[in-house]
């Protein structure tokens, strides 16, 4: 924008939201892989083989989501709640370091930054 490259908004959102979606994909895929068994498909349901890892019990998260504000408050159910809670917090995160940093276009600094 200021270099008069981007003659929009900066970051250019059509660029933007599918690369972010693209890392949110590969995010959630490498939990998958990792905790929630041999079928990498997170659900509360599976047993055997396919179980999931149990993120409260099994590796000690604790059992709510507190991070990133009232906004992301839940409990933490299975490893599906936990992926919501670590993509919830991180775009509050995203968002209330935007608000700091560019006050200008963020008004009213949200509440929940605080």
């Amino acid at each position: 924008m200021r270099a008069g490259k981007i003659p929009g908004p900066c970051p250019d959102a059509a660029k933007a939201a599918p690369a972010i979606a693209q890392a949110t994909a590969r995010f959630e895929a490498a939990i998958a892989k990792a905790c929630c068994g041999k079928n990498t498909t997170c659900a509360l349901g599976d047993s055997g083989a396919d179980r999931d890892v149990e993120p409260v019990a099994e590796v000690g998260f604790p059992p709510t989501c507190d991070a990133g504000g009232s906004a992301c408050e839940a409990t933490i159910t299975g490893m599906e709640s936990l992926i919501a809670c670590f993509t919830c917090a991180t775009r509050h995160d995203v968002e209330c370091v935007t608000a700091a940093s560019l006050p200008m276009l963020v008004v009213p600094y949200p509440a929940e930054c605080d």
